[in-house]
C-alpha cells in the first residue's frame, strides 16, 4: 500500500473515531432516561370536520438548551392545519431560535405523515424542566376512525420519507 493511501485511510479510520467518540460524549451528557415527551390530551372523542388541538410537553430534563419533536399522525383521518410553540413553552423568558416545521412527509414504511419542529435557546442558558410545554398543534378531522399521534422515538422512528402529496395535508404555520 502505498504511502499516501495508507495516511488517507489512517486520516479516514481518525475522523470515524472521532466522529463516533464525540456522539457518544454528547449523548450521555445530553439524555435522561426519565426525560419523556408526552401529548395531552392523551385520548380525545371529536366529531368529522372539527378541529382540535393537542399540547405536547417534555418532563424530566436538566440543562435543556435544545429539543425537537417529530409528530407522527394518521394522515388519513387528520389535517394537520398548525404547528407553533406556545408562548408558556419551557424556553418562556429567554431568547430563542424555532425552526417551523418545514415538511410533511409519508413515513415510507408505516404510512403516517409527519412533522418536525425545534427550539434552542440562544446563548449559553439552559433550563431544567420537570414539566412543560414544547409545542402545540392543531388538527382537522378529516373522517371517522380511531386515529393516533405520536411523537416518533426510538421504537417509533421516522423512516425514510417522501414528500406526501395526498389533499390532507395543511399549512404549516
Amino acid at each position: 500500500m502505498s504511502k499516501r493511501k495508507s495516511f488517507e485511510t489512517a486520516c479516514f479510520l481518525c475522523l470515524f473515531l472521532f466522529a463516533g467518540f464525540r456522539y457518544v460524549l454528547r449523548g450521555s451528557a445530553a439524555s435522561n432516561p426519565s426525560s419523556a415527551f408526552l401529548i395531552n390530551p392523551s385520548s380525545l372523542t371529536v366529531s368529522v370536520n372539527t378541529n382540535f388541538t393537542v399540547v405536547v410537553s417534555l418532563t424530566n430534563a436538566q440543562y435543556l438548551d435544545a429539543w425537537q419533536v417529530i409528530l407522527k399522525y394518521n394522515g388519513t383521518g387528520l389535517r394537520l392545519t398548525k404547528l407553533w410553540v406556545p408562548s408558556d413553552n419551557v424556553f418562556a423568558g429567554h431568547t430563542i431560535e424555532v425552526t417551523p416545521s418545514r415538511f410533511n412527509y409519508t413515513d415510507a414504511i408505516d404510512g403516517s405523515n409527519s412533522c418536525m419542529i425545534g427550539a434552542c435557546v440562544m446563548g449559553s442558558d439552559y433550563v431544567n424542566v420537570s414539566n412543560g410545554a414544547v409545542l402545540s398543534a392543531n388538527f382537522a378531522v378529516l373522517s371517522a376512525g380511531q386515529w393516533s399521534i405520536e411523537v416518533a422515538d426510538k421504537s417509533n422512528p421516522l423512516h425514510k420519507s417522501v414528500p406526501a402529496t395526498s389533499s390532507n395535508l395543511g399549512p404549516v404555520v
